[in-house]
């Protein structure tokens, strides 16, 4: 019946219909997240793209858990089923990390949002990428619909833990998931879970750094806001997709990288565009 569905949906195949749907998962990766958190980041506001990542951050360590506790494998390979651009389906299937990370990204900005218009925008972007999983052959509907649900229920986890130490400065929740997750990659060490850690303390290390020995402005002229996006961005590639030609192969070297573009991206580069005179500060 699952794959009954699957197979429905890619009757309507075509040449272009792959080419969209291609484009339409890449809402669901981390190239796309990085691009538009750190414009949002170091251009925007600041407090929103802390929201943004801290949700996010959670959705992807929540979803390699599950992944790993779970186990299911793919229809990748079952009769009937065309898979394409499976270069984005690593592990196990259950449930939809695209799925997953796009409804906790893209529900996370419409609470910020706020706005009738775009809630349906990003509403309607969750249910694209959810189906484009399918339309690939690399998940089966359960690991979407679950995908949803998990994304729900990172909203809910991360806007508690912000709204305590953001809003009430309660910094105890913080601090009891950064143990939980560095104590747990003793029982569960599957790479996408590794790294999802590793994102997470790289957030949080990254955050404490930037609050307390620089607190940089995001706000500038367009010109200077243009070039701290361009310095920044290309940065970040080339910790992220640098080190990866670079660095040995393995789990703990991958989670290495993750850690340094995120803390990067946090602290290091708000840093670097204030030796710049990019951006002004608070502190120094």
């Amino acid at each position: 019946m699952t794959s009954d569905l699957i197979k429905w949906i890619q009757s309507f195949h075509s040449d272009w219909m792959d080419q969209f749907f291609i484009l339409v998962t890449m809402l669901g990766e981390e190239y796309f997240y990085i691009a538009i958190l750190s414009l949002i980041y170091w251009n925007i506001n600041k407090q929103t793209a802390r929201f943004l990542v801290l949700i996010l951050a959670l959705s992807a360590t929540f979803n390699g858990a599950i992944k790993e506790i779970v186990g299911y494998s793919r229809p990748i390979g079952e009769e009937g089923v065309r898979s394409i651009y499976t270069d984005t389906a690593e592990g196990t299937s259950f449930p939809s990390g695209h799925t997953q990370n796009a409804t906790a990204f893209f529900g996370s900005a419409g609470l910020v949002a706020k706005k009738p218009l775009l809630w349906i925008v990003f509403l309607t972007l969750i249910f694209l990428v959810a189906i484009s999983r399918l339309y690939l052959g690399v998940h089966w509907p359960m690991d979407v619909v679950a995908g949803i649900g998990f994304g729900v229920l990172s909203i809910a986890v991360g806007k508690f833990i912000y709204d305590k130490c953001e809003r009430e400065g309660e910094f105890w929740p913080y601090f009891a998931i950064l143990t939980l997750a560095v104590a747990s990659v003793f029982f569960l060490d599957s790479s996408a879970y590794i790294k999802a850690v590793a994102l997470l303390i790289g957030y949080l290390v990254g955050y404490f750094f930037e609050e307390n020995f620089l607190q940089f402005d995001v706000r500038g002229p367009w010109l200077t806001q243009i070039i701290k996006y361009t310095i920044g961005l290309a940065v970040t590639g080339a910790i992220f997709l640098g080190l990866k030609m670079i660095l040995p192969t393995g789990i703990y070297w991958d989670s290495l990288r993750y850690f340094l573009t995120i803390f990067f991206v946090m602290f290091g580069a708000p840093a670097l565009f204030m030796v710049m005179k990019l951006s002004r500060h608070r502190i120094f």
